[in-house]
């Protein structure tokens, strides 16, 4: 796509759920069409190659020509172009294989696979305290708001909520599409803290938009061990999703 469309494209998959299912949908159907595609024809080339070797082994009949006391074998010139046909054939399909891609296809259906499972976490409940201006913000959606407001609470070494900030500023951070951006600040969120699980949470779905699934598996794999983790059964079906 040009450069604005896929951006309005980005951005609708963000602000319509219905959308990015609708897209999550068409891009099972696509990797399976490719898929079928090439096993349809990989079979194709396996009954060609077959047919004309027993084409070449049946209908090649050798006609011999009087030279004195050896006989030379003479071959038609039809053959000569079946038995290229063969060879061409034989050449082509290890070629077309080692181009065909190893191993797991992430790409695009890895950002489907985040949209579906991302989703903003709640705001931390706090009694009788002022909403601050990046708690407002982040419920208004207004994701880069978030941010600013964030990082320049965590330029101060005086404040104390570090790790409440650094989930949330990573969590911002997913939402507008930085992946990386995310990680750093999710990295960033002490273990010994209550937001440790929403930040490996959000971690292995950071690692899925940059397409890093296998740093994103064992941190499933981690949640998906802990039998009273929130998120234990939605990183199973996660971990299947990626299989």
């Amino acid at each position: 796509m040009p450069e604005a469309e896929r951006t309005a494209f980005e951005q609708r998959l963000k602000d319509d759920s219905a959308f990015a299912e609708e897209i999550a949908t068409w891009a099972v159907v696509q990797k399976g069409i490719q898929t079928e595609g090439d096993r349809q024809l990989a079979e194709k080339l396996h009954v060609l190659g077959k047919k004309l070797m027993q084409e070449n082994a049946s209908g090649l009949t050798a006609t011999t020509v009087n030279v004195g006391p050896k006989r030379i074998f003479h071959l038609p010139r039809w053959a000569y172009a079946a038995a290229a046909a063969v060879l061409l054939v034989l050449i082509a399909w290890p070629v077309y294989q080692s181009l065909q891609p190893t191993g797991t296809q992430y790409a695009y259906n890895n950002k489907a696979v985040f949209d579906e499972h991302f989703r903003t976490g709640p705001l931390p409940v706090v009694r009788d305290a002022e909403v601050a201006t990046w708690q407002k913000a982040y419920e208004a959606k207004q994701y880069d708001d978030a941010i600013a407001a964030l990082e320049a609470l965590l330029a101060n070494p005086n404040y104390t909520r570090r790790s409440e900030a650094q989930l949330y500023l990573g969590i911002s951070r997913l939402a507008i599409g930085q992946g990386r951006e995310a990680l750093d600040a999710l990295k960033k969120v002490s273990s010994d803290s209550y937001d440790w699980d929403e930040a490996q949470w959000y971690s292995a779905l950071a690692y899925i938009v940059v397409d890093d699934v296998v740093q994103a598996k064992p941190v499933l794999q981690n949640i998906a061990s802990q039998a009273g983790n929130p998120r234990r059964k939605e990183a199973q079906e996660l971990l299947e999703t990626l299989k």
